[in-house]
């Protein structure tokens, strides 16, 4: 004789399986789970990208004042075009210009320009000074960041 299980005596159910209403009901409680998980893992998501975009823009910005403050303390003939929308120096006796284009931050070099940081929405110098000690005032525009620094020939000061 077989034996019943606890439900198939109690409930008067037979050994062969599930019902179509216990799969229905058994699928609708595991999709309310999975739901309610997703929607508590969601804003999670949000807050972590926001996060990791803010901390590329900072990157980037450091990264810039960090090659700005590079090139303009080992350079030569320092000067700003007349809107201050560019930078050149003399390095090694190699012209180089500075210039922000399309949210770049651009080093032009031998009539190639290459980026140096992503996300500059804005950049504008100043060179003032005598032209034995120029110091260069820049304000950097990245996303919502602003920053206003001045490099001296020696050394970095942020306002």
């Amino acid at each position: 004789m077989v034996k019943k299980s606890f439900l198939c005596k109690h409930f008067g159910k037979s050994d062969k399986g599930f019902t179509l209403i216990e799969i229905l009901i058994n699928s609708s409680i595991f999709l309310f789970l999975i739901v309610a998980v997703s929607n508590l893992i969601t804003p999670w998501g949000k807050v972590f990208n926001s996060l990791s975009q803010k901390i590329e823009e900072e990157e980037n910005l450091l990264g810039a004042v960090n090659t700005l403050f590079q090139l303009v303390r080992y350079s030569n003939d320092l000067r700003s075009s007349s809107d201050g929308r560019k930078l050149s120096m003399t390095l090694s006796s190699n012209p180089l210009e500075i210039y922000s284009q399309g949210g770049t931050l651009l080093l032009k070099n031998e009539g190639v320009s290459n980026p140096i940081a992503e996300g500059c929405s804005e950049a504008r110098f100043i060179v003032e000074g005598s032209e034995e000690k120029p110091f260069m005032r820049a304000r950097l525009v990245f996303g919502k960041e602003t920053v206003d620094i001045q490099i001296n020939s020696c050394l970095l000061l942020s306002p």
